[in-house]
């Protein structure tokens, strides 16, 4: 959990200072909050794997980029995802066609 949530970190941070965005702008333009916003920076927080994807999307990302072998279980909790929730499954499948080209 430690890796993917400091690479998140990294993401959004990086993401957030290449646009020039105050943490008010970017977590407004996500719609979350800007305490939201600074404890996912931070890695005090990690987002439902649902607010993940929406913000990997917004951040122009067509995946997630986690690998198979993650020590979080994120992978195993995105196949999940994927096979109860359909209406979400094309941006998730979209994570797992990155897993498997690893």
């Amino acid at each position: 959990m430690k890796e993917f949530k400091k690479n998140f970190s990294e993401n959004l941070k990086n993401y957030r200072q290449e646009n020039d965005f105050s943490q008010e702008i970017a977590a407004e333009n996500m719609g979350i909050s800007t305490v939201f916003l600074s404890e996912l920076e931070c890695c005090k927080k990690l987002p439902s794997c649902a607010m993940l994807v929406r913000l990997y999307r917004h951040m122009g990302y067509d995946y997630i980029p986690l690998t198979p072998d993650s020590e979080d279980g994120a992978y195993r909790e995105l196949l999940t995802i994927i096979s109860k929730n359909p209406e979400i499954s094309d941006a998730l499948l979209a994570v797992a066609k990155n897993l498997i080209k690893e």
